[in-house]
């Protein structure tokens, strides 16, 4: 047995653990740059590819980010001629780095991590790899962690570096494409021993020794200076860190869980739209709700929520606060939020919608026409008009309403509310504005824009689930009738409450 042998099965046994009896049949794809860490990781793999039978597929992919020069196109050759060597598919791709970054205004580093795992997504679907491996390793997590904690971070900053992530879920044949990092728990020289062992040669990135990047004034100095300076565990200590910090953090995240179904109000199928229970989000620990707030903005913006800050959570969670402690004195206090979202509550609620970019809520859909008779879906509402011998009205029911049919000139109109709309109320005085309708029936803010109106020659016929025109009733003069049924297809009920 070799002196590589025992990193060999360590190696095995983190891979596989990971994989979690997954049979990797489609094979992997594996990011190799051509420095240590990468091609240590190409070896290990295809030495652990090598004793499992059967064969499974592996594909290196190696991409350009052209930051180098010569340098970059150099180690794109050395790593086609290893791959050639130890007989690996390999694709090599350009990126365009620095023009990502001047479009997206973000910097040099996000913007090829960004591309970087574009690609990886597009690969991993072209050639049916369900595992995409890359070659992060404890030194990596260190100087993540350190890094993170100088910037600013929180609880959920401190785990580091996944050793697994979702790239997407059911992308391919109902299966997900999942990144492995199966080096995390190897450090740099374990790395560079195995490849000394083999007799392997490596790449080195010289922008790697450039302090001005503080990434690499983390790990070229301040790191070194800790562990002969402070404490010779100094970097062990960082890595027994973050294992804590991601047990925590699981056991946080499963008590979030249990209290997100608790206080959740499921009365609304929008995407951009979450409304809570306000009294026991109140009561929520500061963790939790911190917790519970990144969700909520994962869910509602998933694309912006890694350019958030902890800092920025922190103040947000502080106005999300004052306006918890406004709403017990004033109804449907509401405070404009950073990412494109507003939340707003009154004495029962808490409610976070996303906004569109100038800042008005989305209706839900266009308007539609309801043939007489006829039927018509307006987002998860169904409509069936139909003409009737006799008035026989449940007056009990919200969503089904009988009116005089002589008084419509052509189709009914179905379609969200408008600016200036009034109506006039069935058994009321006469016209009114339909925002001091809304008001009167105590309907909050954030479902008003979902309520089907019809309307006939832009006269509102009906509010749905509230209340009839008073001029579309049914009198003793009536001879012919129109019954019209609403359903809510998503909860086959009214939702719309008074």
């Amino acid at each position: 047995m070799t002196e590589s042998a025992p990193l060999s099965l360590q190696f095995k046994h983190q891979l596989e653990r990971l994989l979690d009896e997954a049979t990797p049949a489609e094979g992997f794809l594996v990011g190799v740059s051509g420095g240590l860490d990468s091609v240590a990781l190409l070896r290990l793999l295809k030495e652990f590819l090598t004793s499992s039978p059967p064969s499974i597929p592996l594909t290196v992919i190696h991409f350009n980010h052209g930051l180098r020069g010569e340098e970059s196109d150099r180690d794109q050759a050395f790593v086609e001629s290893l791959c050639r060597d130890l007989k690996v598919e390999c694709i090599s791709e350009s990126l365009a780095v620095q023009d990502y970054a001047r479009e997206t205004r973000i910097g040099i580093e996000q913007a090829a991590r960004e591309l970087r795992y574009q690609r990886f997504l597009y690969w991993a679907k072209r050639q049916s790899r369900r595992f995409v491996l890359t070659a992060h390793h404890a030194d990596d997590q260190r100087e993540t962690i350190l890094f993170r904690i100088l910037r600013g971070t929180g609880l959920k900053g401190l785990q580091g570096i996944p050793e697994e992530r979702l790239l997407e879920e059911e992308s391919f044949q109902s299966k997900e494409v999942r990144v492995l990092r199966p080096l995390l728990s190897f450090d740099k020289i374990e790395l560079k021993t195995y490849l000394q062992d083999l007799q392997q040669p490596h790449r080195e990135d010289s922008s790697n020794q450039d302090l001005s990047i503080k990434r690499n004034a983390i790990r070229n100095k301040i790191l070194p200076e800790l562990t002969s300076s402070v404490h010779p565990g100094a970097q062990q200590a960082l890595s027994r860190l973050a294992l804590q910090a991601q047990q925590l953090y699981e056991d946080l995240e499963s008590i979030t869980n249990d209290y997100w179904e608790r206080i959740s109000i499921r009365n609304t199928s929008s995407q951009n739209l979450l409304i809570f229970k306000l009294e026991p989000f109140q009561a929520l620990t500061p963790t939790i709700k911190l917790i519970f707030l990144k969700r909520i903005f994962s869910y509602l913006q998933p694309e912006k929520i890694n350019s958030f800050t902890e800092s920025q959570f922190l103040e947000y969670l502080k106005k999300l606060n004052s306006v918890s402690d406004i709403s017990v004195m004033n109804l449907n206090s509401t405070v404009s939020v950073t990412m494109n979202l507003k939340t707003s509550s009154d004495d029962k609620e808490l409610i976070f919608q996303k906004e569109n970019e100038v800042g008005l809520i989305t209706t839900p859909c266009d308007p539609v026409s309801l043939a007489i008779p006829g039927q018509a879906r307006w987002g998860r509402w169904k409509f069936e008009a139909t003409v009737v011998e006799t008035f026989q009205h449940e007056s009990d029911d919200p969503l089904s309403e009988i009116i005089d049919l002589d008084l419509l000139e052509g189709p009914i109109e179905i379609s969200p509310r408008r600016e200036g709309d009034r109506f006039w109320p069935l058994g009321a005085g006469g016209n009114k504005k339909l925002k001091e309708f809304f008001r009167e029936c105590r309907l909050p803010q954030h479902l008003r824009d979902q309520v089907p109106i019809l309307r006939n020659k832009n006269k509102i016929l009906w509010v749905v689930g509230q209340r009839l025109a008073d001029p579309f009733k049914v009198t003793d003069k009536t001879t012919n009738y129109l019954k019209i049924n609403a359903v809510d297809l998503e909860t086959l009920k009214p939702v719309i409450e008074n």
